[in-house]
């Protein structure tokens, strides 16, 4: 499953995605003109929001530093075929759209266009395409703990096999460091012995 952020909305990269028959949810960046629209709705981004909402439901908005508020949430769904650069062909997939009810003031609220090769066609089907996408935060999250927290990008080796088996050890690291990050964010956790979460010997070693 391919999760991606706006970065990856290329045609040249959702067209080899569904020619490979590869499963991926994509938030849309451009307004790109769709095949057979006209008038208001000849873009896709604003055929989607000629929609009524299909249900509405309380989430999480990611406000950076692993924080997230509260918000109010509606989507609704349409199939969305839209044109290749220079008309070299088209790619036809189903389209979800998020987007924020009672924003607060001074704030831009949610609005996400999500491409993606899952069937949708019910309500169930569109909060799983969402829920799959609001993982990709803590996926950023892991990769930064593999460069920030284990410097993986300075690792001293330079053959394939050898940088392997060294990604391999330090992202069991990584996925360790964010489960700490976790544990000491939780206010009910906080005083909890530090052996019960890294061990005896790693708080002996650390403490010398």
């Amino acid at each position: 499953m391919h999760v991606c952020d706006r970065g990856a909305d290329t045609f040249e990269f959702l067209e080899q995605l569904v020619g490979a028959g590869r499963s991926f949810v994509i938030r849309s960046k451009s307004n790109r003109r769709r095949v057979g629209g006209e008038g208001a709705g000849a873009k896709l981004h604003d055929h989607l929001r000629t929609f009524p909402a299909r249900a509405g439901w309380w989430g999480q908005a990611r406000e950076g530093a692993g924080r997230s508020r509260p918000v109010k949430l509606q989507g609704c769904w349409a199939t969305g075929t839209v044109p290749a650069p220079r008309g070299r062909g088209t790619v036809t997939v189903p389209v979800v759209r998020v987007w924020e009810v009672e924003i607060p003031a001074g704030d831009t609220g949610v609005e996400w266009f999500l491409r993606t090769d899952r069937a949708v066609g019910d309500i169930a089907s569109m909060r799983q395409v969402v829920s799959i996408y609001q993982r990709r935060p803590i996926i950023e999250e892991y990769h930064k703990a593999l460069k920030t927290g284990c410097g993986v990008e300075n690792l001293p080796h330079r053959t394939r096999a050898v940088l392997a088996t060294a990604v391999g050890i330090t992202s069991v690291l990584a996925v360790a460091l964010l489960e700490l990050r976790d544990l000491a964010r939780d206010p009910g956790r906080q005083d909890d012995p530090a052996a019960g979460a890294v061990g005896g010997r790693a708080v002996r070693v650390l403490s010398t």
